[in-house]
């Protein structure tokens, strides 16, 4: 744990081609996430781990958080995502079904996983009635 102060600037984003900030978060006291085949993810006795990853925005305080909430969509910025969750899923493996994550023929062991080993079959990230690769 790093301990820091309210209001204490921990890094910067943007800039020329860079589109986005990437954010996450575990949570060891959530229920973890299920996933078709959990061998692929990573875990640990934390808990902080891919089987308890958590919408960082949702742990803001309650302004914030809307305003934060209020950013979330398609990389134009013209697309608000609106469907609840407004962060989107992270796990979306589903048994049974071509969604979810697949793996290149020889693809062992866990992340990371050699680039261009793996694409997902999963819902677009501003609206969950769109597929998206």
């Amino acid at each position: 744990m790093i301990e820091m102060q309210a209001g204490e600037v921990i890094g910067v984003a943007g800039g020329e081609g860079h589109l986005a900030l990437d954010l996450g978060a575990h949570d060891g006291r959530v229920p973890p996430l299920v996933y078709a085949n959990p061998a692929r993810f990573w875990s640990s006795p934390s808990g902080l781990d891919q089987f308890h990853m958590v919408c960082p925005i949702d742990y803001y305080v309650p302004g914030l958080r809307a305003e934060l909430r209020g950013r979330l969509g398609d990389f134009t910025g013209q697309t608000a995502r609106t469907a609840e969750p407004i962060c989107g899923e992270v796990e979306q493996d589903e048994p049974g079904t071509a969604q979810g994550n697949w793996y290149q023929r020889g693809t062992v062991g866990g992340p990371p996983y050699p680039y261009g080993s793996e694409i997902a079959l999963v819902h677009s990230n501003f609206d969950p009635l769109l597929g998206a690769f």
